[in-house]
């Protein structure tokens, strides 16, 4: 979401296959090499949650939503407060499958210490 550069310090050989798909996920990598170069920005916080926005060329937008919680949370991101349209497409980067439209707001869980990734069309 910040536009830094990319970089593994590890044995790839020791990988377990959760973590060769998290440094290889196209569509990740693609947010942060997009070429636009803009970095996130914190768009605003709710309790232990934050939600960023990371402008995109194509017109798109990626949002990262952060528990910094201990617990495991449910959590509602309003488009408006995101600064996006009321209705958009979201698609859940981190697995790879659209979610669909959605109208003002979409809601979800996230796990403590964990992170949602989407890009908003």
């Amino acid at each position: 979401m910040l536009s830094a550069p990319l970089m593994l310090g590890c044995d790839l050989a020791q990988l377990d296959s959760f973590t060769l798909n998290l440094i290889t996920n196209d569509e990740v990598i693609a947010i942060n090499q997009d070429v636009l170069g803009k970095q996130a920005q914190l768009m605003y916080t709710e309790g232990d949650v934050q939600v960023w926005k990371k402008e995109l060329s194509g017109k798109r937008i990626a949002l990262a939503i952060y528990n910094l919680g201990r617990d495991d949370t449910s959590f509602e991101i309003c488009f408006s407060k995101a600064g996006l349209k009321s209705k958009q497409f979201l698609r859940d980067v981190w697995t790879q499958t659209d979610v669909g439209y959605r109208k003002n707001s979409y809601t979800f869980d996230i796990p403590r210490h964990g992170c949602k990734l989407f890009v908003a069309k």
